[in-house]
């Protein structure tokens, strides 16, 4: 029986040392604006005030970097996933002094009840940052056929891959069922294609899923 117990402990601890589980870096404050955390400064906190979109308040810290309607309930009001990005990405390091790689962009889904406009989740852990890359790797969110959403991705110089997510919408909520990877060598000397399927699971629902998780490295060039 012991070694049973003593198998399944290593198996917990196999998982949890590959897996990514990073921390908590955006809230809502008492003010009802999205802002970063206090560590996402490397500096003591600046409050740059808030904007409004669609009743949401959002910190200045934040820019709008894209967005998609669609409709996700039994009424006739347009639902919105908003995609936010720090000006840190978008206009340079210099804009605020913050923690480069604690800076992050958003995605949140709004959801019309009532006349106004809810928050549904954030998800600070999908939509790929310029820090990690040599370029921008966001490339865009488009609605699909299974009722959820594409999202787009490209990463690499010498070695390029272009990476597609489909969410897929079911009972139990929308989560990632297939990705398309696509690379090759910028000399045209090798590439490299693969499809991956996905059964749900919990962390791969689209508000809880860390996307760093599915970025495959692929079989060229290394």
């Amino acid at each position: 029986m012991n070694c049973v117990f003593r198998f399944i402990a290593l198996v917990i601890l196999n998982v949890f040392s590959f897996a990514v589980f990073p921390q908590k870096l955006t809230y809502i404050n008492s003010n009802n604006c999205i802002i970063p955390s206090s560590e996402v400064y490397n500096t003591d906190s600046i409050d740059l005030g808030c904007f409004t979109f669609l009743g949401i308040k959002i910190s200045n810290f934040y820019l709008i970097k894209d967005s998609l309607k669609l409709k996700l309930n039994n009424d006739s009001k347009i639902d919105y996933y908003l995609i936010i990005s720090p000006i840190t990405q978008e206009y340079g390091e210099d804009t605020v002094h913050v923690t480069p790689h604690l800076a992050k962009r958003l995605l949140i889904l709004l959801v019309s009840e009532n006349n106004k406009y809810n928050i549904s989740f954030i998800n600070e852990n999908i939509i790929p940052n310029n820090y990690d890359y040599q370029s921008d790797p966001y490339m865009g969110i488009t609605l699909n056929e299974w009722e959820g959403i594409n999202l787009s991705v490209s990463t690499g110089s010498s070695v390029k891959c272009h990476y597609k997510y489909f969410f897929k919408k079911n009972n139990k909520g929308t989560y990632l069922a297939k990705s398309n990877m696509n690379c090759y060598l910028i000399n045209l000397t090798d590439s490299y294609e693969k499809e991956r399927l996905y059964k749900f699971k919990k962390n791969r629902r689209i508000e809880t899923i860390i996307l760093d998780n599915y970025l495959y490295k692929p079989k060229i060039g290394y």
